[in-house]
């Protein structure tokens, strides 16, 4: 039997040799981080992760952000430095506007990337306004399409925000967002899903379910009050299972899929609805998009500002096939589309480091980049009003 003598021996190395790694690394867990970004992180598995607070439950569009509030955030993204984040007055990430600045500006729509994922002075709009000298209402709310980013202006139109000019900042994933809004629910000043769907949007087996408040809040309260989970531990203490998580993510990413190919569901607004590609100007998945996009152009022409649809390209560039689509759509219905990839492509994006190194959002760099696009449009689009 000296085969399970020197296999017991084998293992017991094996073991004592990554807790040893995971000692000695959680010594030094803060220089680690600059690496492995979710080593040593921790959140509430039913929280999508922004500071508490900082969003409110609304009725009408689900959630917003609150105005008047102002919190910290160390998680959005990993990897980047802690920052302020708040609502002024009007529920925007944004200066306060006063009475005297509310007429004549650009207003700035669109999801996380127009919302922040950088500190403030280093956002596109933060720049934009700097650039320009003249007014920037930057109202971006993260994890929307637009339709919640339509019914959040002309809340704010209808209270007096009455900008020359909208920039609707399009991100491949408001199309799910679209789908199911309004979704998300905020309970005790977090940030919980209230969908969750099932299977892949292109078969049969295609489903979701919305929950209630009600059924929300006892969730959380479920959920506050299990145990930690072996998983959440690892990722919080050990180096050695976040080396391993890193090396096999792209194994575990398709396993997922093809569990949610069978029929897998998932607490998330996120069904992959960016692939739909040319079944965007027909299915009744898009439907939502389309309408939204189709009202915001109508209410500019009545209203007499002028509206641009801005497209944002994803740090993936697979992520972006239905693009041409939703840009067709926009032509057939005579709107007005521009988009960054034409000012600056893949390439150049990679090259400059327009993305956070572990997130998908624009860093400092490519918020600068983003900034001085939007110069250009916005001159081009003063110049074909003259």
């Amino acid at each position: 039997m000296n085969w399970v003598r020197n296999f017991t021996i084998t293992v017991s190395i094996s073991l004592a040799t990554l807790l040893a790694i995971d000692v000695i690394g959680y010594q030094f867990k803060q220089k680690i981080k600059a690496f492995l970004p979710n080593y040593g992180y921790t959140v509430e598995e039913f929280s999508r992760g922004y500071p508490v607070g900082h969003f409110r439950r609304d009725e009408g569009i689900g959630f917003d952000i609150t105005p008047n509030f102002k919190v910290r955030t160390a998680t959005k993204p990993l990897g980047y430095m802690p920052y302020d984040v708040w609502g002024n007055s009007y529920g925007c990430f944004d200066d306060e506007w006063s009475r005297d600045d509310l007429t004549g500006g650009i207003y700035l729509a669109g999801d996380s990337f127009t919302w922040g994922y950088a500190r403030y002075e280093k956002k596109f709009g933060t720049v934009l306004e700097e650039i320009l000298a003249k007014k920037v209402y930057a109202c971006g709310v993260t994890h929307t399409g637009q339709g919640h980013q339509f019914e959040k202006f002309k809340r704010l139109y209808e209270l007096g925000v009455i900008p020359d000019l909208v920039v609707v900042n399009v991100v491949s994933n408001d199309l799910d967002n679209d789908y199911y809004f309004p979704h998300t629910d905020i309970v005790d000043g977090v940030m919980v899903e209230n969908i969750e769907h099932c299977g892949l949007f292109s078969k049969n087996n295609f489903q979701f379910r919305r929950f209630s408040h009600d059924e929300v809040e006892t969730y959380v309260f479920e959920k506050r009050n299990e145990p930690k989970t072996i998983i959440s531990l690892l990722k919080q203490y050990s180096l050695s299972a976040n080396v391993i998580a890193e090396v096999t993510r792209s194994l575990r990413i398709k396993i997922y899929e093809a569990r949610k190919s069978r029929g897998l569901c998932k607490r998330s607004v996120y069904a992959g609805l960016h692939l739909i590609g040319e079944q965007y100007l027909t299915s009744n998945l898009t439907e939502p998009n389309r309408t939204y996009i189709s009202d915001w152009v109508t209410h500019a022409a009545v209203n007499g500002y002028k509206l641009i649809f801005s497209f944002i390209p994803s740090k993936d560039p697979s992520r972006n096939i239905t693009y041409p689509y939703i840009k067709e759509f926009i032509t057939s219905i005579t709107g007005t589309y521009s988009s960054f990839d034409d000012f600056c492509d893949a390439s150049c994006r990679s090259l400059k480091g327009a993305y956070h190194r572990f997130d998908i959002h624009f860093s400092e760099v490519g918020n600068q980049l983003y900034a001085e696009y939007l110069v250009k449009i916005i001159e081009d689009a003063s110049t074909s009003n003259q």
